[in-house]
């Protein structure tokens, strides 16, 4: 496996951007609940234990997406690798942070692994129809390049 420096770099950059990112919109989404409930402060910890999961799982995204370490796979074949792998990670990071405690209940997991799902079909049907509508520009740009030439020739 050859590691490019093209990859590398975008390989970082999407790291490096995908924290920055998560970080903002955790942040914000925790405010608004804390202002909703009338929670006054964030502890430090958590602070911590929130960038760490940022970071885990903006590495899995940055490691799948990018060609850094899988060169020839397929969106759909790297969505469904990334669902599996951040889905497990999401799992232990939950579990360790105590968000879920026990066993839980079929309806809990039913409704964590539906989210899941959802997602997943989702992320597939628009992948489905923005790749149709490349190809068919692609093809348009081909045909009229063909005639182009055609033309020039004679």
């Amino acid at each position: 496996m050859k590691i490019t420096k093209n990859d590398l770099i975008q390989f970082l950059t999407w790291t490096r951007n995908g924290i920055s990112f998560c970080s903002c919109w955790f942040l914000i989404l925790w405010l608004i609940f804390n202002y909703s409930f009338g929670i006054k402060n964030i502890a430090t910890d958590n602070l911590i234990r929130m960038m760490f999961f940022i970071i885990g799982g903006v590495l899995i995204f940055s490691s799948v997406f990018t060609r850094l370490f899988f060169k020839k796979l397929l969106f759909v074949t790297r969505l469904s690798i990334f669902m599996i792998v951040f889905c497990v990670y999401e799992c232990a990071v939950f579990y360790g942070t105590g968000f879920f405690q026990g066993s839980g209940s079929p309806a809990l997991w039913l409704v964590f692994f539906g989210s899941i799902l959802i997602s997943y079909f989702v992320c597939i049907i628009i992948y489905h129809f923005y790749s149709n509508k490349k190809g068919e520009l692609y093809t348009q740009a081909l045909q009229a390049y063909q005639l182009k030439r055609r033309e020039v020739n004679g």
